[in-house]
């Protein structure tokens, strides 16, 4: 039953999510330095010699791609609870609060990010940003289908 829609659904955010693990998140570039945020760490690049930057900072931001990795396992679990649809309900209810978790861990970070520049700017979010927020409607259009087979499942047993 891996063909169904929403296991699709659910493997298109497991691809998402390991995309997110991938790309930067935010960056910004000033005159002397540049700041890149990804899912394990802030990186802040000094001033160029001949052309290549000199590595100046790294923060560690490990609670951002823990959160994701645990969001890929459990979203690999759930695609094959499909027998089990209330358990998969459940678990896509626990899998929006992993994704509204990073989300979050986010808005810990950007802050972060910002406290290490010299000017205050707001710099640009990038698409490991969205990831999480299109990861989060895909889960709700899988939850959608997942209820409707249960609707179905109770429908055909009532028959009986």
């Amino acid at each position: 039953m891996i063909q169904r829609i929403q296991s699709l659904l659910l493997t298109g955010v497991i691809i998402l999510l390991t995309i997110n693990l991938l790309v930067p998140i935010w960056t910004n570039s000033e005159a002397t330095s540049s700041i890149r945020l990804n899912a394990f760490s802030i990186i802040q690049s000094g001033p160029s010699l001949s052309g290549i930057p000199l590595l100046t900072k790294t923060k560690e931001v490990y609670y951002i791609a823990g959160l994701i990795i645990a969001s890929i396992c459990l979203t690999a679990y759930i695609i094959f609870q499909y027998k089990n649809r209330s358990l998969q309900l459940m678990l896509c209810n626990l899998l929006t609060v992993f994704l509204l978790g990073i989300i979050g861990s986010y808005f810990i970070a950007i802050p972060a990010a910002k406290a290490l520049m010299i000017q205050a700017s707001n710099g640009n979010y990038e698409a490991g940003y969205y990831l999480p927020i299109l990861s989060s409607a895909l889960v709700a259009i899988a939850r959608h289908y997942i209820k409707k087979d249960e609707k179905l499942v109770k429908s055909v047993d009532r028959i009986r």
